[in-house]
């Protein structure tokens, strides 16, 4: 997927927003898809429920490019890793509020054996204020290396509690 979208990058094309259904992983290892055209029609007929699931989770309103892209895919890792959706809401309104007003905990503290720099990478592109967020090119390398080396990592229980304390009081702001 990511490589995909560096070829679109690197073609000067433009970049889609990422839609869960707008994707299709065809047999042969290859990527089609859909015309962003085509996907907002479809979009503009589907009931909240079906967007929030399919678009809205992975969109920050007010991010495009790019850097749209790269929190897509942050919200895709973050979901994979912790379990969690990095802004939980019912409703469209609630969710870009939360996009645009909080900054999720970060993954270590809800799963304590994701490695820090995995957890630094992933927190950075959920942050639309971060001139840290991750390229396209710097995505493809991270997941290829995670994918090699782990994104978890063993921990004593002592560092565990710390952790996962951290944790929770975060979320309780």
């Amino acid at each position: 997927l990511v490589r995909s979208l560096v070829t679109i990058k690197e073609r000067s094309q433009s970049l889609p927003r990422f839609q869960a259904n707008g994707i299709l992983f065809l047999d042969d290892g290859g990527l089609l898809f859909f015309p962003p055209a085509l996907m907002q029609r479809i979009r503009a007929t589907q009931i909240e429920s079906d967007r929030l699931r399919t678009y809205e989770r992975y969109n920050n309103p007010d991010l495009e490019g790019e850097q749209s892209l790269s929190f897509s895919l942050a919200v895709l890792c973050y979901r994979l890793f912790t379990g969690v959706d990095p802004f939980p809401a019912d409703n469209e309104e609630d969710i870009h509020n939360r996009m645009r007003e909080h900054q999720p905990a970060a993954p270590q503290l809800l799963v304590p054996e994701i490695k820090k720099g995995v957890s630094d990478d992933v927190s950075s592109s959920l942050d639309k204020g971060s001139e840290k967020s991750l390229t396209l090119e710097e995505w493809d390398y991270r997941l290829a290396r995670w994918d090699k080396e782990g994104v978890r990592e063993s921990i004593a229980e002592v560092d565990k509690d710390k952790l996962l304390e951290s944790g929770r009081r975060f979320t309780q702001k």
